[in-house]
């Protein structure tokens, strides 16, 4: 069987990304600015967006001169790339995982905002612990979603560490998860029809100590199979 290929855009914990999509019916594409090979993504059957580097301001504010004390600082040259990436897998309808600031970007590209701090908001509880471990926390599902289709329960305990979150929503898209303190944890598309696989997800699954998790391991496999690929996991 001929391999399917996975665009992972490049990132701070890229290694983790790539470790955990690790498939014998998988070929990995790294995608990145820094290689000037938006041309690969053509190549790909899926792609899977991740987190890193803050999503620029200017991308979602009216003006460029947003102050953010705590920002830790936006990566244009990142974001243009992805941008594009972003523009592909809509023309193309290929499959999307984003994930973290893939989430973030996602919304964004959709034209929806960003809280650029949340330590401002007092939403202290997705920040990494001081000993620089992820936080757990349980994420709440809307029974109607293809999420919850994936996964089968409506709670679960998830792993995350993030200091920006979705503020408003962007269009065509909708809320599928959510913390007890109202962060979006998930975005799917509201017509389920307009595309095979697409989901954004705040959490971490390729970093959960739990492999066995559904709300790791249950969006991993149907990420793999929607590229039709018989997913060892």
């Amino acid at each position: 069987m001929e391999k399917k290929i996975i665009g992972i855009c490049e990132g701070s914990k890229y290694s983790y990304y790539e470790e955990w999509l690790r498939d014998p019916q998988i070929e990995i594409i790294k995608l990145g600015y820094k290689y000037n090979n938006l041309a690969e993504a053509e190549k790909c059957d899926g792609i899977l967006l991740t987190g890193g580097d803050d999503v620029s301001q200017e991308l979602y504010t009216n003006s460029p001169a947003v102050i953010n004390e705590n920002a830790e600082g936006g990566n244009k040259q990142r974001d243009y790339f992805e941008w594009k990436i972003m523009e592909h897998v809509e023309e193309k309808k290929k499959s999307l995982l984003a994930i973290c600031r893939g989430l973030q970007f996602a919304n964004v590209f959709f034209g929806g905002t960003l809280l650029p701090d949340m330590l401002a908001s007092r939403k202290l509880i997705h920040a990494k612990l001081k000993n620089g471990r992820y936080r757990l926390y349980t994420v709440t599902l809307d029974t109607h979603s293809a999420l919850y289709g994936m996964v089968r329960e409506k709670k679960g305990i998830i792993s995350s560490g993030h200091h920006q979150c979705v503020s408003a929503i962007g269009a065509d898209l909708k809320v599928t998860a959510m913390s007890p303190d109202g962060v979006v944890e998930a975005m799917e598309k509201k017509d389920p029809k307009a595309k095979s696989f697409f989901l954004l997800i705040q959490w971490y699954p390729e970093r959960m100590e739990d492999k066995f998790s559904p709300f790791a391991r249950n969006i991993k496999r149907h990420f793999l199979n929607s590229l039709r690929v018989d997913a060892t996991v």
